[in-house]
Parts: C-alpha cells; sequence; structure tokens
C-alpha cells in the first residue's frame, strides 16, 4: 500500500525540497495553508504530515490540534530552523511525534519518515 505524506509549509521551495525528498517513499500531498491542510487530512487521510512550526495563518500548535481532532492517529512531525528548535521541542508533548531540523539533511528526513512508518499501527 502506498503511503500518503502531507507536506505543509508556506514557502514554495520548503515544500518542493520536502517533496523531493521523501517522493520516493509514496504519495506527497501539499498544502500552503492551514485550511489547505486540514482539508487534506479531512479528505486524503494522508498517515503523515511535516508542518513547518512557524506559519502565517495559524501557528503550528493549532494546526496540531485541529488535525489530531480530524484524525488522531495521524502521525505529525514539525519542521523547524536551527534557532527555533527549542520552541520545537517544547511543542513534543502536544502531539507532534518528532522534529526535523532546518536546513534538511535528505537520508536523515527519509530515515526518519520510514522509523514514524513502522511505529504507525
Amino acid at each position: 500500500m502506498v503511503k500518503k505524506i502531507l507536506v505543509v509549509a508556506d514557502d514554495a521551495g520548503q515544500r518542493r525540497v520536502v517533496h523531493d525528498i521523501l517522493e520516493p517513499l509514496g504519495t506527497i500531498l501539499e498544502a500552503s495553508t492551514d485550511k489547505e491542510a486540514l482539508r487534506l487530512v479531512s479528505t486524503e487521510k494522508p498517515e503523515l504530515m511535516l508542518l513547518d512550526v512557524v506559519m502565517t495563518e495559524m501557528d503550528g500548535i493549532s494546526i496540531i490540534r485541529a488535525a489530531h481532532f480530524l484524525d488522531p492517529a495521524l502521525t505529525i512531525v514539525m519542521l523547524a530552523d536551527e534557532h527555533i528548535i527549542e520552541t520545537a521541542r517544547r511543542t513534543l508533548d502536544k502531539g507532534p511525534s518528532a522534529y526535523i531540523k532546518k536546513p534538511f539533511d535528505p537520508e536523515g528526513v527519509r530515515d526518519e519518515v520510514r522509523r514514524l512508518f513502522t511505529r504507525r499501527p
């Protein structure tokens, strides 16, 4: 079964980089806004969501809460710049399963996603 991975970031370049890194692992869906992300969680039922910590319309924590309301089993990974990594770490108890530091190490990102897929029921 092909896995669905949702990449949520308001920066198109960031979405493209993550898309290209993860393309070998499944079907990649992209969203640039909170509304688009939540619609895709509801309609497409991705197994994994990679979410930028800083979004312009809705903060990452609010998106996590809303996404988990729609799909409590959704695995969420926060994407964070080095300077806000502590914020990302503090959010781990709010719902994300992990965080990935920017700039991205392609093999490290793929390894983390594979690890999370093996943990998903």
